[in-house]
């Protein structure tokens, strides 16, 4: 069994400290209008800093969100940005203070205080996540 390790700024993530997007078995849906889609996707998520390295530092995840301009082929140099919950979060309020009616029916998780990293929150708040920012 190999195992695998990410080295992120000055950590280095051991498997158990990640969450990756399951792959998918279907093709994205592409425009054949000429026009082009824009595509967030949470491709994984690292609890930082690792488990042991820093114990003075709080644990939080780290979502890294994919950005693609898709036309009628994917685009081959997606953005790659990361954000914790927070980040997130603060986006949300902000755009509910402005369109509160636009934003009124849109699904956002709650902070929780226990269980923050486990892979079936973590996987809960990539898509609620996505749904937000192609809302």
């Amino acid at each position: 069994m190999r195992i695998a390790f990410i080295r992120v700024i000055d950590y280095i993530v051991s498997p158990s400290d990640l969450w990756e997007r399951p792959a998918s078995l279907e093709a994205p849906v592409l425009p054949d209008d000429g026009s082009t889609i824009l595509r967030f996707e949470i491709q994984l998520a690292r609890i930082m800093p690792p488990d042991g390295e820093d114990l003075k530092v709080k644990r939080y995840v780290v979502y890294e969100l994919s950005v693609r301009q898709d036309s009628s082929i994917i685009d081959p140099q997606p953005a790659s940005i990361q954000r914790r919950y927070t980040d997130f979060r603060n986006l949300y309020n902000i755009l509910k203070k402005e369109f509160p009616n636009k934003m009124s029916t849109l699904y956002f998780p709650n902070k929780v205080l226990v269980g923050n990293f486990s892979a079936d929150l973590i996987a809960e708040r990539s898509a609620a996540f996505e749904t937000f920012l192609t809302h």
